[in-house]
């Protein structure tokens, strides 16, 4: 099953009820890339862009564009996914913009948004203190 997902998470977190429910999805890509292996290809050969591999998944960072990107290796079950998350300043405040491209299923799927949507809470948290 290929799903796209696109989610746009304010600073304080949207609120999507239970972990048994479907999230949901939309039919296209908002990384900018076709791909997250394309995506990886092009952040690598990205000027400034720094890039680490942590639990299966490559993390790159684009301080240019205020963007960190986290990109499943081969190896890890949400193969072939990539989320992109941006810092976004808009009418005066700053939000996190999340999107995620994921092929693998649905359930999968709806898992790593689940957890990248707990990594930005701790997230959001440690820039208020």
């Amino acid at each position: 099953m290929r799903v796209a997902a696109s989610i746009v998470a304010a600073w304080l977190g949207i609120g999507l009820g239970t972990a048994a429910q479907d999230l949901p999805e939309s039919p296209h890509s908002e990384i900018g890339y076709p791909s997250p292996q394309t995506a990886l290809a092009a952040l690598r050969n990205k000027p400034g862009v720094t890039s680490t591999e942590q639990n299966g998944w490559f993390v790159l960072r684009d301080t240019g564009e205020n963007t960190i990107w986290s990109i499943t290796s081969e190896q890890h079950q949400a193969y072939p996914t990539a989320v992109k998350r941006s810092l976004v300043e808009s009418d005066g405040s700053v939000h996190l913009e999340m999107n995620v491209q994921c092929g693998a299923s649905k359930s999968v799927c709806d898992q790593v948004v689940r957890d990248f949507q707990a990594l930005n809470g701790k997230l959001r948290k440690s820039l208020d203190q």
